[in-house]
C-alpha cells in the first residue's frame, strides 16, 4: 500500500504524516491487519521522525485486545514458505506443507513467527522447530505468542513503510523489528522462538509463517508495505 504523492521531495514520513486518514489507515493495515491498532497511529499524527511512529505502534500493539488479534490473524494469508536446496530440501518442504496445516487446523488462522533475526539459511529448520512445538499449546497460549509475533511484523513492516526507496540494502540479520530482534523466555514466548538446529534454508525475507510477512517466511511471504509515491 502506497501513500499518496506529493509535490517535492517528500520523504514516506512526510507522506503518511500528511496522507488523508483513510490513506494512512490503508497503509498501516498492511503492517497489521487490526482496524483498530491502524486508526490509533493514523490518528496520533504527524510523528517527528520514525522513532516516534514504531514507539506508537509498539505502544498500540501491546494495547490489543483479543478480538484485535483475531482480527490481525485474519488478515494473515498462507503465503510463500523458506526455501532450501540440496539434499533433504523435498522432505523438509513436506514437513513445513504438512505442519502448516496441522496448524491452521489447530487454531483456525495462519502460522506467524518473525525470522529477521536469523540468516536466512537457519529459517527453515527454525520455522519447523517454531510450529511443532507451539502446535502443543493451549489455544489461549498460542494467541497470545500468536499475538507477539504480530507486534514484531508490524515493527518490521512498519521500517520497511518508512524506509525511503533509495535507502542502501541492510545486510545480515535483520534487527527490523526493533525489539523483534531480542529473543524474551524461549524466543517468541515460550519454546517458539527457540532456534532449532541450522538449515540452509533461504526466505523471501524475514519472517515466517503460514501468512504472509514482511521479509520472511514467517506468515510466509513479505507484504513489502510502501508509502504512496
Amino acid at each position: 500500500m502506497r501513500l499518496p504523492a506529493q509535490c517535492g521531495p517528500r520523504t514516506p514520513l512526510d507522506r503518511l504524516n500528511t496522507a488523508s486518514t483513510d490513506a494512512a489507515v490503508a497503509a498501516l493495515l498492511a503492517c497489521c491487519g487490526s482496524l483498530r491498532w491502524a486508526r490509533l497511529l493514523a490518528d496520533h499524527r504527524p510523528y517527528p521522525d520514525a522513532c516516534a511512529v514504531l514507539a506508537a505502534a509498539e505502544e498500540a500493539s501491546y494495547d490489543l485486545r483479543e478480538s484485535d488479534v483475531v482480527e490481525a490473524l485474519a488478515a494473515e494469508s498462507a503465503a510463500r514458505l523458506p526455501v532450501r536446496e540440496g539434499p533433504g530440501a523435498q522432505a523438509a518442504h513436506t514437513a513445513l506443507r504438512a505442519a502448516l496445516a496441522a496448524y491452521e487446523s489447530r487454531f483456525g488462522h495462519a502460522f506467524v513467527v518473525c525470522l529477521d533475526t536469523l540468516p536466512p539459511g537457519e529459517r527453515l529448520d527454525h520455522t519447523l522447530y517454531a510450529l511443532r512445538a507451539r502446535l502443543g499449546h493451549a489455544p489461549e497460549t498460542e494467541r497470545a505468542v500468536a499475538g507477539d509475533e504480530l507486534r514484531r511484523l508490524a515493527q518490521s513492516r512498519l521500517r520497511a513503510l518508512l524506509t525511503p526507496a533509495d535507502a542502501p540494502p541492510r545486510h545480515g540479520p535483520s534487527g527490523a523489528h526493533g525489539p523483534a530482534g531480542a529473543h524474551g523466555p524461549a524466543g517468541a514466548h515460550g519454546p517458539a522462538g527457540a532456534h532449532g538446529p541450522a538449515g540452509d534454508a533461504g526466505a523471501g525475507g524475514g519472517h515466517a509463517g503460514a501468512g504472509g510477512g514482511h521479509s520472511g517466511a514467517g506468515r510466509v511471504t513479505p507484504r513489502n508495505p510502501s508509502v504512496p509515491d
